[in-house]
């Protein structure tokens, strides 16, 4: 009993709970059967005894009232992973009928708490409970350099606070999807700034409006003065330009930050300029994103923020390769100097390439393994090989080459090159025909072939979440094309497939063209094809699943009373469906947010979003990015927009602005001040 925490906290196991009691019927009809027993150990004699059931104790309290339960849970929250602690029923906690899943350790002095009313069976093991728990949560907690939590609630999120002065060497910490209030974000950044965290990776913060603004202001108070924070993600945090003019001030001073991210947020041209002007300060900054690329999708009246913002980017990386290549300058005069001596590690063996015993040269061992460790090629490539988890460097004894060194047979393939792949394939199938969250993929130029397709095909027959793949440049023939075909002809949710640059031929086209007269969803295919009769078939297939589905959106928009956002972005939707859209546009009371990037539409298409415009008063957010509007589809959204009150935020590229013949920004000037004014109004609403 003394060390059973062992088995729920090592980091090579799982915890998989059943937290269900015995149905009440099955319990009695054991007890009725005699010949039911169970194996009980019996102390008195030190042997194990078979007892029938209707002569035991029935314990009743539910799983989490349980000391030792609640114990086991706190032991296996204490792994570097959420996801390995699951809960494999259903059932829940109290009466609301909200499960408990525990995401994080307790601190030793919050665990103490929640002994007090919890129970024991046959006698009161509080005492060697709670030891066992401080134990394990000093010994664990203290010594983790990655921390990976996702679907944090609010509760989880003040427990996770609680404990993170603890994490006394914590160097990774990721949470995806969390949620907070202000005074719980707050104090949640606070307790990070004690910490020597290198990667801070926050996404999907949900809470009340302008809670990203709230992180990010927060996170520019410890950024000022922190010296080991390097890499900083903030997507889809709803930081915007609020958030983003703070953290400019705290960049005017930061003197280690080299990666931030924005994805996803709404940072316009205000917040752009504050962090224009704030990189004229800042000397190691090398990498800075917005929305859905580096420097893209960001519009500033004077055109000249980004580029301000880009030239500072360049001169820091030029700055950072000179430090770079002096230091390696230096390692290598140092290596000269020594006698050629190389770091041997006996009976230790590449888990990458999986060399002959001894490793030769740097080894790296995984800090969340209990026997996993790479040399230096692979630990260059361990986000293919071993994803997702940290290494630390292990020195060890240096010998003359000659004495040591492995070769690998010339014949043997490079599995670290061929096998991931395919091992992360069938990963993800499986975990797509379980309908995993994920909406979009993204497998461009991935080497993958028919085999990866054709499993990647067989989860997609059954997920109901993914609605685009893009296989673009990958290494897929017909065999892989009838396997699509195949998913194609039962999957209901796919609406868009990229896949141009392959090698399918006549014989996987036509697979796909018949395929498509089952199907009643997908809108846009992207391919690479001389044969005419089986794209026409194709194109005839598309276009009439676009107009039903359109007809569908447009009538559902005009009697919609819930959705607050819609993207339909790469969904290849035409003038004639953007115009159906426009129309039910002119209805709708409820859309916010509509994202239209990617359509290929041009001015007439814009004159239609301009008319809905004028008669809209919910939609405050649309985005036009990579289309193809010219002058006079700008020249309609400026002149309705002088009637709109509620738009704040509209999207273009910047090369869009090219279209005009003359006074290239006369119509934007217009939309900028219309946008600024409703914005104004917004804030003092």
């Amino acid at each position: 009993m003394g060390n059973m925490h062992l088995m729920y906290a090592h980091q090579s196991s799982l915890t998989f709970r059943l937290e269900c009691l015995t149905p009440p019927d099955v319990w009695a009809a054991a007890c009725d059967d005699e010949t039911f027993k169970v194996p009980v150990y019996h102390e008195p004699s030190g042997t194990v005894v078979f007892i029938p059931l209707r002569d035991l104790m029935a314990n009743g309290v539910v799983y989490n009232g349980r000391g030792w339960c609640i114990a086991e849970k706190e032991w296996s929250a204490a792994r570097s992973v959420l996801g390995q602690n699951m809960v494999m029923d259903g059932e829940a906690d109290d009466e609301s009928g909200d499960q408990e899943t525990k995401k994080v350790p307790t601190a030793p002095d919050g665990f103490i708490r929640q002994m007090e009313t919890s129970n024991f069976t046959h006698r009161n093991d509080q005492k060697d409970v709670v030891h066992l728990q401080e134990k394990i949560f000093y010994e664990k907690v203290t010594a983790r350099k990655y921390l990976k939590l996702s679907d944090l609630t609010q509760a989880h999120l003040v427990e996770l606070t609680g404990s993170l002065p603890h994490y006394q060497n914590l160097q990774v910490l990721k949470i995806e999807l969390f949620t907070g209030e202000k005074e719980q974000v707050i104090a949640f950044v606070q307790a990070l700034s004690t910490l020597p965290l290198q990667k801070l990776l926050l996404k999907n913060l949900r809470g009340p409006e302008g809670i990203g603004n709230v992180l990010a202001e927060a996170l520019a108070a410890i950024l000022t003065d922190h010296r080991s924070l390097t890499e900083v993600d903030l997507s889809y945090c709803e930081v915007s330009n609020v958030g983003a003019k703070a953290l400019a001030k705290a960049l005017q001073r930061n003197t280690t930050l080299t990666d931030l991210r924005f994805y996803g947020c709404e940072i316009d041209d205000f917040g752009v300029e504050a962090l224009a002007d704030a990189m004229q300060h800042n000397k190691t900054l090398t990498k800075l994103h917005f929305r859905d690329s580096p420097f893209g999708r960001v519009f500033t009246p004077d055109g000249k923020a980004l580029e301000r913002i880009w030239e500072r980017i360049k001169a820091n990386q030029e700055a950072a390769a000179e430090v770079v290549q002096k230091e390696a300058q230096g390692c290598k005069k140092e290596e000269e100097e020594e006698e050629q001596a190389v770091e041997i590690h006996r009976n230790i063996m590449c888990d990458g390439c999986e060399t002959k015993q001894p490793l030769i040269g740097k080894r790296y061992k995984c800090t969340t393994c209990a026997d996993y460790d790479l040399c230096q090629i692979c630990h260059a490539k361990r986000d293919s090989i071993h994803p997702g988890h940290e290494f630390e460097k292990i020195p060890g004894v240096l010998e003359r080459p000659q004495a040591a060194k492995v070769e690998k047979p010339p014949d043997e393939p490079d599995l670290a090159d061929v096998f991931p792949g395919c091992a992360r394939i069938q990963g993800l199938a499986d975990l797509l025909k379980k309908n995993s969250h994920p909406t979009k993929l993204n497998f461009w130029c991935g080497r993958l072939g028919d085999a990866e397709v054709e499993a990647l095909a067989d989860a997609l027959k059954k997920n109901t979440a993914i609605t685009m793949i893009d296989l673009t440049w990958n290494k897929i023939g017909d065999a892989g094309a009838k396997a699509l075909a195949e998913m194609l002809k039962v999957n209901t949710t796919l609406r868009v497939l990229g896949l141009g640059a392959n090698q399918i031929g006549d014989v996987g086209f036509e697979a796909l063209a018949d395929a498509l007269q089952h199907n009643k969803t997908l809108s846009k295919l992207i391919l690479d094809t001389d044969n005419s009769e089986a794209w026409n078939r194709i194109r005839e297939r598309l276009k009439a699943n676009r107009e039903a589905a359109v007809e569908a959106l447009a009538e559902a928009l005009k009697h919609n009373k819930t959705l607050p956002k819609l993207d339909l972005a790469t969904y290849g939707f035409g003038v004639a469906e953007v115009q159906v859209l426009a129309e039910a546009l002119q209805f709708n009371t409820t859309l916010t947010n509509l994202n239209l990037s990617g359509l290929q539409i041009g001015d007439e298409s814009a004159e239609a979003l301009a008319a809905a415009l004028r008669h809209n008063k919910t939609l405050t957010k649309l985005h036009l990015g990579a289309n193809q509007i010219g002058r006079w589809g700008f020249e309609a959204l400026a002149n309705a927009l002088q009637h709109n009150k509620t738009l704040t935020n509209l999207d273009f590229n910047r090369d869009h602005f090219g279209h005009y013949e003359s006074h290239p920004y006369q119509a934007w000037n217009r939309i900028w001040e219309r946008l600024k004014a409703n914005r104004e109004a917004a804030a003092e609403a």
